[in-house]
């Protein structure tokens, strides 16, 4: 049986700010329709090669492909039509706070062009209905609170119904009840739309909801690539002191 082309392919990527290297010489694949957990250490470059991922960053050398298309050096224009296709949940939300509930998961909407209002309505309150939070389209983000922030960040993240969805420390900030509730809803919306997920976390518990294989990167090196079993018996010195102290949270 053939194999299903990657949703995206790095070839030694490399990334330096000034005299520190980020990534040195990446190489991976990104499958399709699986979620893939970039792991490591604080200053690994696992939110860099997030970066990467929709064009935020070019690569100082090496490919980054986005299905068959070289993305490392499109033009803005061309790289704003991809950027549709994928939904980012941020580390702290980035909800805009002057903006309630509503507005700010209709953001997405309105920047690709969408007027119709009821559309935009029926939309928001479907992508609402999936993270738990029917009801709240009026609520302002300063009084939510922080896992419902997140929930919000999530509903907006996939209101487009993207194709690929890149979570960048989705469970930071919240306790383990809240941490593992956001993971899941992680894994099912993706499960539920057979949908490409990137997600870098230190979080042990989400890694084991969502993932279905892992990524490990030691000072901007790729020293693991495989599935959980494979993690979880590593040998590799970097990997077994992460998991030895519990990632972020055991």
């Amino acid at each position: 049986m053939e194999k299903e082309a990657a949703f995206f392919t790095l070839h030694e990527v490399r990334k330096s700010f000034g005299t520190r290297v980020v990534l040195d010489g990446v190489s991976c694949e990104i499958e399709r329709g699986k979620t893939t957990v970039v792991l490591g250490g604080s200053g690994a470059g696992k939110s860099v090669l997030l970066k990467h991922l929709n064009g935020l960053l070019q690569p100082d050398s090496g490919s980054v492909k986005m299905e068959e298309t070289e993305i490392s050096d499109l033009p803005e224009s061309r790289l704003l039509e991809l950027r549709k296709r994928i939904g980012i949940l941020f580390q702290d939300g980035a909800l805009f706070d002057s903006m309630s509930v509503e507005e700010n998961v209709s953001f997405p909407l309105l920047e690709s062009g969408i007027r119709d209002r009821k559309r935009i309505a029926d939309q928001v309150e479907r992508a609402l209905e999936m993270v738990g939070l029917s009801g709240e389209r009026a609520k302002m983000p300063g009084d939510l609170s922080g896992g419902m922030r997140k929930r919000v960040s999530l509903a907006r993240a996939m209101i487009t119904k993207p194709d690929c969805l890149l979570c960048d420390e989705p469970t930071a900030g919240l306790d383990p009840v809240l941490s593992d509730s956001i993971a899941h809803q992680i894994r099912d919306l993706t499960q539920e739309s057979d949908m490409t997920a990137v997600v870098v976390t230190h979080d042990l518990g989400a890694l084991k909801i969502v993932a279905d294989r892992a990524l490990f990167l030691q000072d901007g090196e790729l020293v693991f690539d495989g599935d959980l079993k494979d993690l979880f018996s590593s040998s590799e010195p970097a990997v077994v002191e992460f998991l030895s102290a519990g990632g972020g949270r055991g």
